[in-house]
């Protein structure tokens, strides 16, 4: 069949010229003896117009004219002007007092606006008509269900009914799964990214992205202080229904910054649509990843937020503004935020502590320790005894553990400040385990599909190559491509050992701060 395209293409050109090559096929055909078309005829006119994507009955009207009327025949005939249809020379003032009044009333009707502006002008009694005024009001987006759908919706359009006027308004959370079976830690262990965003729901930047390989609490909470050390307190924070901000830990932190927090209904993703679409934009990069092997944890943390940098800076279609002078100017997200941010309210450390911070009841098990967060801290000596209960200080980011004791009298005495208890830092007891732990990402079963280890694809090349050009570490082409198969695949086998590697990318002197630009 045609392309469309290419019908568009022959619909540009000369109309006479195209019909004319359209119905070649079919006046090259002869009629049969009663003048009628032929059976061979009527199956090519089938064709020709399931082909050029129009109707039997347009291409037996072209050959008609063609045969009646020659080239000439095949001339299109367009409706000529006629100069005693037009507007009431005054139309255009009484269109503006006709909006005013849908304005005031979203539910008057036409009729009942025509017999107030006739009321008001007598002159222009029967002049204007039902559908003249109800079409042009349509076209001024003044119609009686646009104006209805807006003011239940708050004032805001309908495609843009969940978003709000101003940034730290409301910033949307979501957690994005990376894929598996493509990404190890610095051990060689086969892990799955987690990636956690807070996005500015009016302005579209993407604030923090904290990305681990645990999808626990701790992705979430260590993600919000960031947040809120950075950019302050948000007026609301809008999640889904997932248990890791549903938790009490969750609910402590938001309660003690006093920031609400929404939760969007379940099975409608509209509400959070803003975020969701962002995911559809960071799959483009994260499937050209999942077709490797061995891509280190910390090299797709590099290149994830090399790509929220470039987001951020990058023009967006729904940053579109009108300059007044039918000049449009499109904004990136992060021009937009700090254009119409406003003074947010930025907490004190002791709020934050106090926010991230949880006091948890213990028993003390027979060796003197306790369980917390999926770890055992041993208490000091003759702090308490089995089976008995103690109160500990855990921070939620983190894994600092205090124990909570009340001061004795002669501590009373010595300590300056008022506090009634001491606080004891706890530290994790060492277990010894024999491990022998040697799988890597591409050691999996064979039937798994992988492609070949070298192959790097052009986005993950394109952020890495900027990524080097930033910090001062692009030579050539060439040693940039050796250098990012070390930096990015994980070398030899499997192993616990927790050295950071000596690799320049990571190094903290390499890297350039804002003041260094």
């Amino acid at each position: 069949m045609t392309n469309i395209k290419q019908r568009i293409k022959d619909l540009n050109d000369d109309p006479k010229s195209y019909r004319m090559r359209v119905i070649a096929p079919i006046v090259s055909l002869k009629k049969d003896a009663n003048g009628k078309n032929s059976k061979e005829r009527v199956a090519m006119i089938k064709q020709v117009a399931a082909e050029q994507c129009l109707s039997v009955r347009t291409i037996e009207r072209w050959v008609d004219q063609y045969e009646q009327f020659g080239l000439q025949g095949l001339e299109p005939k367009y409706k000529k002007f006629r100069s005693d249809i037009r507007r009431f020379i005054s139309f255009e003032s009484l269109l503006d007092e006709a909006i005013v009044l849908r304005r005031q009333c979203p539910t008057i009707s036409v009729v009942e606006i025509i017999k107030c502006l006739e009321e008001k002008h007598q002159n222009i009694k029967g002049i204007i008509k039902r559908s003249t005024l109800q079409r042009h009001l349509q076209q001024k987006g003044f119609s009686r269900g646009e104006l209805l759908r807006e003011r239940e919706k708050g004032g805001t359009a309908f495609f843009g009914a969940y978003r709000k006027k101003l940034p730290m308004e409301q910033v949307q959370a979501d957690i994005k799964i990376a894929g598996k079976s493509f990404c190890v830690n610095e051990q060689g262990m086969p892990v799955t990214p987690y990636i956690h965003l807070w996005m500015d729901n009016a302005s579209r930047m993407i604030l923090v992205a904290t990305i681990s390989d645990t999808q626990d609490n701790s992705l979430v909470l260590s993600s919000f202080r960031e947040l809120v050390t950075g950019y302050g307190i948000p007026m609301s924070i809008l999640t889904d229904q997932g248990s890791v901000y549903k938790s009490a830990a969750m609910e402590h932190c938001t309660s003690t910054l006093g920031v609400p927090h929404k939760r969007s209904k379940p099975y409608k993703p509209q509400s959070k649509g803003a975020i969701e679409r962002l995911n559809g934009t960071l799959d483009k990069v994260l499937k050209q990843l999942e077709g490797m092997n061995n891509v280190k944890l910390s090299m797709v943390e590099l290149l994830v937020k090399q790509w929220v940098a470039e987001y951020n800076e990058t023009p967006h279609s729904a940053l579109t503004e009108n300059m007044g002078t039918d000049a449009e100017v499109t904004l990136s997200p992060k021009e937009y935020f700090y254009k119409y941010i406003e003074p947010v309210a930025r907490p004190v450390d002791d709020i934050v502590n106090l926010a991230f911070t949880m006091e948890y009841s213990r028993k003390v098990l027979k060796d003197g320790v306790i369980h917390i967060k999926g770890r055992y801290y041993k208490l000091p000596a003759n702090s308490a005894k089995s089976g008995e209960y103690v109160v500990v200080h855990c921070s939620l980011v983190g894994n600092s553990v205090e124990l909570v004791q009340e001061l004795t009298e002669e501590e009373k005495k010595e300590s300056l400040s008022q506090s009634m208890y001491k606080f004891i830092p706890l530290y994790e007891r060492e277990i010894k385990e024999n491990i022998d732990f040697t799988e890597r990402a591409s050691d999996r079963s064979e039937d798994m599909p992988q492609s070949a280890p070298d192959e790097i694809k052009p986005t993950i090349q394109r952020l890495a190559r900027r990524l080097y050009k930033d910090r001062d570490l692009y030579t050539t082409e060439k040693d940039f491509e050796e250098q990012l198969r070390k930096e990015l695949f994980h070398q030899g086998p499997a192993s616990y050992s927790t050295e950071p590697g000596n690799s320049s990318l990571y190094n903290k002197s390499s890297i350039k701060t804002d003041e260094d630009k």
